[in-house]
């Protein structure tokens, strides 16, 4: 029993394996900083944003002795705009810093895109007296063709927009009061359907995070902050996905090969012959091609290859079909293609080439069999030829 347990539990092992390596094939690109994800039947780009492509900073004092600090690297950044000042003051400031990937399209393709990361985020607020104060805090997320400047996509999310005037919530007038709010690890992020990239095209995909903070007060003082930081802990990375539909190959080339066959009588294991065909996938992917032979069982998947190179496949002719009419039939060689993903969608078949194959007359057949078994018979044969 213990035995038959074992097998059962080595079999559904086997099968696990099998189903994930077929399931999920991944190529790397190390120099682009490029994994593409091949699963079930979907194709996904992942850009690795744990060390970015780019960045980029912006800080400005709108109005007053504002404090803006704005910093950044490939491995994040830092804004922080903060409003401190007393009695009769007004202060307005933004910061941000913006962190981007770049990618090269390797096909014409209509995608779905996710962006994210991690932040750390907090406002702090305190102040007495008549006072008044608004601070934001948001984030937005683009895709940029950079060949044109273009802006294919873009979308923006207020995290926070917080304004404090005298009276409510909390009562500034007369006393020090304080307002925090800290968030560390926060995930954010926007996803784009239906984004169209051309192949050989540079795209860039970024994240802007935006601080903003204005103040004022007729009298007391009012110190407002608003920061935001880029989480850069091993368990809070960014991602950038770029997802899309498979796509079977093109129709594949009528195959290219021998039309008329010659199956002679004694060759019992018939005789070989090699067609050609080709096509392309419109993901560029590896791509497996699977004969028909007019009364033979279709062949498996053969391959990979690469898109547009010249695949071949040698299949023996072992029979022939006489007609009523005396003429023989003429046999019908197809072929078609899928891409290398598991589930991939299968291309339609080829045009037919029709392949002749008759049966040589018997008293060739005789004489070919001599020549098979006797070949000092051809020797002798060639020198009577020889000294006629």
């Amino acid at each position: 029993m213990k035995a038959k347990i074992i097998i059962l539990l080595t079999i559904t092992m086997l099968i696990t394996t099998s189903y994930i390596a077929n399931a999920s094939l991944i190529k790397q690109n190390k120099e682009e900083n490029v994994t593409m994800i091949f699963i079930l039947n979907d194709h996904k780009v992942q850009l690795d944003a744990n060390s970015w492509d780019g960045f980029d900073t912006y800080k400005k004092a709108l109005k007053g002795d504002v404090e803006v600090v704005a910093n950044a690297n490939s491995q994040g950044g830092h804004a922080h705009t903060k409003c401190d000042h007393g009695s009769l003051g007004e202060e307005k400031g933004t910061a941000n810093f913006t962190l981007y990937e770049e990618w090269i399209a390797h096909c014409d393709i209509t995608a779905y895109v996710s962006i994210s990361n991690y932040y750390d985020w907090e406002i702090d607020i305190a102040g007495w007296g008549g006072c008044w104060t608004h601070v934001k805090l948001g984030f937005r997320f683009f895709i940029i063709d950079e060949s044109t400047g273009d802006e294919l996509a873009y979308g923006y999310h207020e995290k926070m927009n917080y304004q404090q005037s005298h009276g409510a919530p909390i009562n500034f007038a007369n006393t020090n009061e304080e307002y925090c709010s800290h968030h560390p690890a926060t995930q954010n992020s926007e996803s784009f359907e239906s984004v169209a990239f051309e192949k050989g095209k540079k795209y860039i995909f970024g994240i802007t995070a935006h601080t903003w903070a204005y103040s004022s007060a007729s009298m007391g003082a009012m110190s407002s902050i608003v920061t935001v930081t880029h989480n850069t802990s091993s368990n809070s990375h960014g991602f950038i996905y770029i997802t899309w539909d498979d796509r079977p190959p093109l129709k594949p080339s009528t195959p290219n090969g021998p039309t008329h066959i010659n199956i002679k009588g004694h060759q019992q294991d018939g005789v070989e012959a090699t067609y050609t065909t080709s096509t392309t996938d419109p993901d560029m992917e590896g791509i497996y091609y699977q004969w028909y032979f007019e009364g033979y069982a279709n062949t498996g998947w053969d391959g990979p290859y690469k898109s547009g190179e010249v695949a071949s496949y040698t299949h023996t002719w072992t029979y022939f079909a006489k007609l009523d009419d005396g003429t023989y039939k003429s046999f019908n060689v197809k072929v078609r293609a899928k891409g290398s993903l598991v589930l991939s969608d299968i291309s339609e078949w080829s045009d037919p080439l029709p392949v002749k194959v008759p049966r040589q007359r018997a008293n060739n057949v005789l004489f070919s069999r001599l020549m098979d078994n006797f070949p000092l018979l051809v020797r002798l044969f060639e020198k009577l030829l020889i000294y006629q």
